[in-house]
């Protein structure tokens, strides 16, 4: 009597590793079927109705100046914006409009004295000549 697949033809290492991709084949075959047999699942218990929360209104007396108010002016070629916090400025920066990078200039202590700085933070030495002497 003659076998249609031989099973002791196959070594152990071929078997072992055909194995696993065969159930994982039959696995994948089945699982749209068993799906169908099941049917959609439906809630039996319908949702609670949703309402939006009430909007959360500041206490008296609080500041609303979390965000930096941004003005953006144009002087000549160049764009300047203007950074403000609680009404003050604490910072411009400033994009040149020949193609040089930007640069900024920072109020570091709220003095009103405003020092350069380049685009990564570090001091920009500004030239100063003498025009006139009295």
């Amino acid at each position: 009597m003659s076998r249609l697949f031989d099973f002791t033809a196959c070594n152990k290492a071929g078997m072992s590793a055909v194995l696993p991709s065969l159930l994982l084949a039959l696995c994948l075959v089945s699982l749209p079927a068993q799906a169908q047999k099941n049917g959609p699942v439906t809630p039996t218990v319908p949702p609670p109705k949703l309402e939006p929360l009430p909007e959360i209104k500041a206490p008296p007396g609080a500041v609303d100046d979390l965000e930096p108010a941004v003005t953006i002016r144009r002087k000549g070629n160049d764009t300047l914006e203007e950074y403000r916090r609680g009404g003050k400025v604490y910072m411009i920066k400033v994009t040149p409009g020949n193609g040089l990078p930007p640069y900024y200039l920072i109020d570091q202590d709220g003095s009103g004295r405003f020092l350069a700085r380049d685009a990564a933070g570090n001091p920009m030495a500004v030239p100063q000549w003498l025009l006139f002497e009295f």
